[in-house]
């Protein structure tokens, strides 16, 4: 071999060689830097997520708690609907998070206060409505202005009524369609008992999927990143996209699966967690 081959191609070599292997080793610790940090981020939202959840629940068993209380001393009479959609609305006004309160008796009568929207409103159903019951406009200080829209509606007859019949003490229902907007949510209850033991009345406060939806599109989840959360049935309940948890059919609407997201990382991200698990409650 020529002189200068001897000589140079051993230094290009270790040139060659040490570049590589620096390159090589600076990028697996990259590929490992960014695993860790999407991971710690995952998780830190994940606890977020859990957290806000959990919060977002006590309070609206807290106001619930607070208003059986007020029942059972008997400062609150469930025989005066005016009283209680009183009640009802300087409770609202104190948090962002309660934004429906309601109360319905073993006859039917059915009292609601809601905030949430652009047009507070209260429901009532009482023996001069029934069996419809009518929906004011409140104003900003929860006086009834004007009369919206009257609906047939019997409060004994929907999920968290049932829920209520059914325990002792606080309840949860399962996710439904709500009878009077487009919604759909989760309610707590509390039944109210008489002096004998029957079932007197429940109280209640609504959870809107759009509320929990809310606060994900408000996570902080990088440039790119989606939050939701999924039922074991496979239907979407929040999650941080623009899409609604309902899907519109010709009869009434129904919900959406998280495979059937629109958004692609949700979408991918269900089916992979199907696919690998059999079934989301494994």
């Amino acid at each position: 071999l020529p002189l200068r081959w001897v000589i140079i191609a051993p230094f290009v070599v270790e040139v060659i060689v040490s570049t590589g292997l620096i390159g090589w080793r600076s990028f697996r610790s990259g590929t490992a830097l960014a695993h860790q940090l999407a991971l710690e981020l995952g998780e830190r939202v994940a606890t977020e997520m859990e957290t806000h959840v959990e919060e977002f629940a006590l309070t609206h068993q807290l106001f619930l708690n607070i208003n059986a209380a007020a029942i059972r001393t008997q400062s609150l009479s469930t025989d005066n609907l005016e009283q209680l959609e009183s009640y009802f609305w300087q409770q609202v006004q104190l948090t962002e998070e309660v934004s429906a309160l309601y109360y319905a008796d073993r006859g039917g009568n059915f009292v609601l206060v809601t905030v949430d929207g652009d047009q507070p409103q209260t429901y009532i159903r009482d023996e001069t409505t029934a069996p419809l019951r009518h929906i004011y406009n409140l104003d900003e200080f929860g006086n009834r202005t004007t009369l919206d829209r009257t609906q047939a509606y019997d409060p004994r007859d929907r999920p968290w009524y049932r829920t209520a019949t059914a325990t002792e003490g606080v309840a949860w229902s399962e996710i439904y369609t709500f009878a009077g907007r487009p919604l759909s949510g989760i309610t707590p209850v509390i039944p109210m008992y008489d002096s004998a033991g029957e079932l007197e009345g429940v109280l209640a406060a609504d959870i809107t999927l759009n509320q929990l939806s809310r606060f994900l599109q408000n996570l902080d989840i990088g440039k790119s990143g989606q939050a939701f959360i999924v039922e074991h049935s496979g239907h979407l309940v929040a999650s941080s996209s623009l899409e609604t948890p309902l899907v519109a059919a010709e009869v009434e609407s129904v919900r959406r699966t998280a495979t059937q997201s629109h958004n692609d990382k949700i979408r991918q991200t269900a089916q992979f967690l199907r696919d690998y698990f059999g079934r989301l409650d494994h």
